[in-house]
């Protein structure tokens, strides 16, 4: 069975554990920063793992090589098939590090936060 796991990165109080329990429609709250559930991707049954990652985890070169962390929640961090980047809008400091993180992506479609969302 294929599986596919996806990083859901945000710095403290982002919304990343509300963003896993919502996506996975998980009834019962997280124990662990990783959930896994048997999805239909393109009509083959598949096993989705969103893992939750604090952005102060990651290790960003100055080259901009994205490193993960060897261990989430003491769980060896499996391979990651891709990233989620969340960020509190109630928060302005909690972008601060998020252009940098998106441009240390193998393949982004990060264009550059020309405007932050403010609930005024």
């Amino acid at each position: 069975m294929r599986e596919i796991t996806l990083a859901v990165v945000g710095e403290h109080q982002a919304g990343k554990t509300t963003f896993v329990q919502c996506a996975l429609d998980l009834q019962r709250p997280m124990s662990a920063p990783s959930a896994t559930k048997k999805v239909s991707l393109e009509g083959v049954i598949s096993v989705l793992r969103l893992i939750e990652v604090p952005l102060g985890d990651l290790r960003i070169s100055a080259e901009l090589d994205l490193t993960w962390p060897e261990t989430v929640g003491g769980q060896t961090t499996p391979p990651v098939d891709g990233a989620l980047v969340l960020y509190d809008v109630m928060n302005q400091d909690s972008l601060t590090r998020i252009p940098t993180v998106l441009s240390g992506c193998p393949i982004s479609y990060y264009h550059g936060l020309t405007r932050i969302v403010s609930p005024q």
